[in-house]
């Protein structure tokens, strides 16, 4: 494998701080919401009690007519591989607002840079690559996704390296 010169490695600390900084700075000043902390309950449960359940959620106090028996002690309302991410994140993290939405921070800089990878093998071009990163790096929407604490930004983060493997 070939070593980076430091032009490439100037470029790619540049945009990886530039979006680290911005997805930092916008996960720290956006109010919590209630989807967060319904996808922050079954990873939290997980790691301090060893079980993966929503005790947050009421079995007959949601949306649906029917009830949802045994959600508060087992998860089946989300795909088991987020809350276990989460729960080995908050192992060597801790438990926060920040440290959660901190996952999505860190998948969407995977994000990047696959993606960067993939235009790179694709049109054997570094300047498309380095564009590829940049615009996402500061794309509004990209930063929200990444900003979240959501399983959106590492199910994007999981497909991205997929197609990069590939």
């Amino acid at each position: 494998m070939r070593n980076f010169n430091n032009e490439q490695f100037v470029a790619i600390t540049l945009i990886s701080v530039a979006y680290l900084l911005a997805a930092a700075s916008l996960a720290s000043k956006r109010a919590p919401w209630d989807d967060e902390g319904w996808f922050a309950d079954p990873g939290y449960t997980l790691y301090s009690k060893g079980y993966m359940g929503s005790p947050m959620i009421h079995p007959r106090g949601t949306w649906l007519a029917r009830e949802l028996t045994g959600v508060q002690t087992h998860t089946y309302w989300i795909m088991p591989g987020f809350p276990l991410l989460q729960a080995v994140w908050y192992r060597f993290f801790g438990f926060g607002l920040l440290q959660m939405r901190a996952i999505s921070i860190s998948a969407g800089l995977l994000v990047i840079w696959a993606w960067a990878f993939l235009v790179w093998r694709i049109a054997q071009n570094r300047l498309a690559a380095y564009l590829t990163a940049t615009l996402l790096a500061a794309d509004c929407t990209f930063l929200y996704s990444a900003s979240d604490g959501r399983m959106d930004m590492t199910t994007a983060a999981f497909g991205s390296l997929g197609l990069a493997a590939f």
